[in-house]
């Protein structure tokens, strides 16, 4: 199914290349909340799963890269190389008789970090509102390269917390993953050769963070991806 989306890809992107043509360089910050989707393979109850669930949340997360870009009047084709930092982590919480943690504190909170590289492949759709703006709708894939994966510690006992940061120890995380991505977009021209793009964008990967686990996670995130481009449209 993959090779097929590509090849699709690629002919709309080849249909183009008769018409207006340019090549954009860009840089992009992608700030926003990455959260999971719980799937359990485990003979657990619903109750056991939805307390799973309940402790389990959203955190900040980032990437930051550039992208090269091949646009027609109407369509566009980009390539992108991204430092992606996303996860999860858990409520603020008591911590369990049975956790190493307990008597050192009265609760905790963990946050659960992933560190990728991101290779997206990205097909934009342009509809011109102006001499100057244009809006747009992008899908696209990808795929990520896992780099390292943290746990962020914050023990609370009454006074001010104490944060302990350590390498994830337990499941062998996936070091390949595949993304789907889709965002609405409106972009500006400052000048001639250069651009500024603002875009809210969701980014899901298909599939699970650990490569054998019968509880295992997919990472999601949302935000608002921000870049500048520069480059020319050429008649």
């Amino acid at each position: 199914m993959t090779k097929y989306a590509f090849f699709f890809i690629f002919f709309l992107f080849a249909t183009q290349l008769s018409a207006q043509i340019g090549t954009w360089y860009s840089i992009n910050l992608y700030p926003n909340y990455s959260n999971r989707r719980l799937i359990v393979f485990d003979n657990l109850t619903q109750d056991q799963i939805d307390v799973i669930d309940s402790l389990e949340t959203r955190k900040p997360s980032y990437s930051i890269g550039g992208a090269i870009q091949w646009r027609g009047e109407f369509l566009g084709f980009q390539l992108g190389a991204n430092f992606v930092e996303t996860g999860y982590r858990t409520i603020r919480q008591p911590i369990p008789a049975e956790d190493p943690f307990s008597g050192r504190a009265e609760e905790y909170q963990q946050t659960f970090s992933n560190y990728l590289l991101e290779v997206p492949a990205e097909v934009t759709f342009y509809q011109v509102l102006n001499e100057k703006n244009e809006f747009f709708f992008m899908m696209g894939t990808g795929l990520a390269y896992s780099i390292s994966n943290r746990t962020t510690t914050r023990l609370y006992n009454g006074g001010s917390p104490q944060t302990e940061k350590n390498a994830t120890e337990g499941p062998f995380f996936r070091k390949m993953n595949m993304e789907f991505q889709a965002a609405l977009g409106w972009e500006t021209a400052f000048s001639p050769t250069m651009r500024l793009v603002i875009q809210p964008h969701f980014q899901f990967w298909m599939r699970g963070l650990y490569q054998d686990e019968l509880i295992n996670r997919n990472l999601y995130s949302l935000g608002v991806r921000v870049g500048l481009k520069f480059g020319q449209l050429i008649e």
